[in-house]
């Protein structure tokens, strides 16, 4: 068991690619209890299987043949892995969803503009027609003005002139309507795109947990009777024999986008007060932190909560220490509330009559560290016992958040 251990540390010391961050999975990405049972009774056996291999009359040359041919039989299998992971779809094909109502849409606004271009240099070309009028000077008079609208040519030109401006509003309807037509175009094509990014990369995810398991299983027996080998050959007993790391493999390079970012769905159950439920902090942070507030007010400890797309939860300390190094701590910056009488809010008390005060952090539940809705932004001192006692905690704001990754304004 012990040298399993061995093998199972040692396998994990590689470094997998960017899908890798833990290997847990090793032994329980197994099958069943009896998948881990064999591998456990093939490593007990496999010390004492090298010392009667040795005591039947094995040569050196024997052994390091031995060793050699279980070895590459391992390196050949993982690499025959490894090529077809790496042939498998990695995500490149995700730019190109939703593209083709895009390209639809971009055409029919293209259109769309250059039709209203054309019929407003009609409109502008029938406005500047000259207009001559004839008449005998016998019949003009100057007490009937109104016959020079009666006038044939007058009145041709008065008709094209309110033709192309009706031309001119359908026109620019239709481009109003395209343009429309584009932007959700383009809006559906990120929202595919983004759902084939997320399950690109969580297909990956589980190919390379699923066929580690799998080297794992097939490998740990020749591998380990490999070392064990060396190591009975070299007198070194089973204590001090050490298992190196067996290949695996690595995770190959997914396209841009891909991964688990574009699994992301921010909250949407939020206050619907005058900001929306989410308020940029511009005195302190110049808009690099705000605040997200909910419909409820009642913090639940277990719950996950995501802040929009680009922003994340930070913890309490990269936030404290990112306001104090913008002189915002101790309520010095004056006049600035997190969330008092902020977006149509009365006090403390959103549209809805309900109080807020704690805004927390992705560690609150921790620290017990918050920022006040009634203090200024910044403001360090407050703690509240209930985020660590409690599953669920009252007069709960919501959340703050910060744009980009984790840790980048710390």
């Amino acid at each position: 068991m012990k040298a399993l251990l061995l093998a199972i540390l040692a396998i994990s010391a590689v470094s997998a690619g960017p899908l890798d961050d833990d290997l847990d999975f090793a032994l329980a990405g197994l099958d069943s209890g009896a998948d881990v049972a064999l591998i456990q009774k093939d490593v007990a056996d496999s010390y004492i299987e090298a010392q009667e291999f040795i005591q039947k009359g094995a040569s050196k040359e024997k052994c390091d043949s031995v060793i050699k041919a279980s070895e590459d039989a391992v390196k050949r299998n993982v690499a025959a892995e490894q090529t077809r992971i790496n042939k498998k779809e990695n995500g490149t094909k995700c730019f190109m969803e939703g593209q083709n109502q895009v390209s639809v849409a971009r055409s029919a606004l293209d259109t769309a503009t250059i039709k209203l271009k054309d019929a407003r240099k009609k409109l502008a070309g029938a406005q500047s027609t000259e207009v001559t009028w004839k008449y005998p000077f016998s019949k003009v008079s100057e007490s009937n003005p109104g016959m020079f609208f009666k006038a044939e040519q007058y009145l041709i030109v008065k008709a094209k002139v309110k033709k192309m401006k009706e031309l001119v509003q359908v026109t620019s309807g239709l481009l109003t309507q395209a343009n429309k037509t584009y932007i959700a175009a383009l809006k559906t094509a990120k929202v595919k795109m983004l759902k084939c990014q997320c399950t690109t990369y969580t297909k990956m995810q589980l190919e390379i947990k699923t066929v580690k398991a799998a080297i794992i299983k097939s490998n740990t027996k020749a591998w380990t009777k490999a070392a064990h080998l060396s190591c009975v050959l070299s007198g070194t007993p089973l204590k001090k024999c050490i298992v190196k790391a067996m290949p695996t493999v690595t995770a190959p390079k997914l396209a841009k986008g891909v991964g688990p970012n574009a699994c992301h769905k921010p909250d949407t159950d939020l206050l619907k007060d005058s900001c929306k439920g989410f308020r940029l902090d511009q005195q302190c942070s110049k808009g690099k932190a705000a605040f997200q507030m909910y419909s409820s007010n009642v913090w639940q400890k277990t719950r996950k909560y995501e802040c929009p797309e680009g922003w994340h939860q930070p913890k309490a300390a990269e936030y404290f220490s990112f306001m104090q190094k913008r002189g915002c701590y101790s309520n010095r910056n004056s006049g600035d509330h997190a969330g008092y009488n902020r977006c149509g809010q009365s006090g403390y008390r959103g549209p809805d009559g309900r109080t807020r005060y704690y805004y927390t952090f992705s560690d609150s539940a921790s620290n017990t560290r918050y920022q006040h809705a009634g203090n200024y932004v910044g403001y360090q001192s407050n703690r509240n016992g209930q985020f660590k006692s409690h599953s669920t905690v009252s007069n709960w704001a919501g959340i703050v958040c910060m744009k980009g990754r984790a840790g980048t304004w710390g």
